[in-house]
């Protein structure tokens, strides 16, 4: 196992044992309104138990902002405007919307699941790779904000490979990390 793959299960279980307050969601939806960010946002479906950007998603919408949600597809990842439609289950059992090319758009902001961050702003993702992929490729400027829950942050520097594309703030419901 890779000490990355390593770093992840561990990751995988102290997440499962965070015990979420009630206003998490307010917190993390103050958070982000903190930013003061513009654009288009995109944000992704939480599962399990990761931080959900749910309230995120719903108050940009009734702020009227344009908001986008990942659709994986034929290996790679492209984000889909989102207005409260109908998800479908889709690669890797993640809730998307349906893909429809002329619905694809490329986000200014990217709220990004994780499950560890470090102090410089690396990502341990679940080591697909798509988050990567999708942000070396973007040709303009794009905020990269990390959604995480206070535990997930690693005291000790996580591996750096080439492909591994830094956050620029990690919001968690009781601080902004920014990098």
């Amino acid at each position: 196992m890779t000490e990355k793959n390593t770093i992840r299960e561990e990751a995988k279980r102290v997440r499962a044992s965070i015990q979420h307050a009630a206003d998490d969601a307010d917190r993390f939806y103050t958070q982000f309104e903190a930013l003061n960010t513009s654009g288009i946002v995109s944000a992704y479906w939480p599962k399990r138990d990761e931080a959900s950007p749910l309230a995120i998603i719903e108050n940009l919408l009734q702020q009227g902002r344009t908001v986008c949600l990942p659709c994986l597809h034929d290996h790679k990842m492209d984000f889909v405007l989102y207005v409260g439609q109908e998800l479908e289950k889709g690669a890797f059992g993640l809730m998307q919307p349906r893909l429809e090319q002329d619905k694809i758009v490329t986000p200014d902001v990217m709220i990004i699941p994780l499950l560890a961050f470090d102090r410089t702003g690396t990502r341990l993702g679940y080591g697909k790779g798509h988050y990567d992929q999708y942000m070396s490729l973007v040709e303009k400027p794009l905020l990269k904000v990390g959604m995480a829950y206070d535990a997930q942050l690693c005291l000790f520097p996580l591996p750096v490979e080439p492909h591994d594309v830094r956050l620029d703030i990690v919001i968690t419901p009781t601080q902004v990390y920014k990098f």
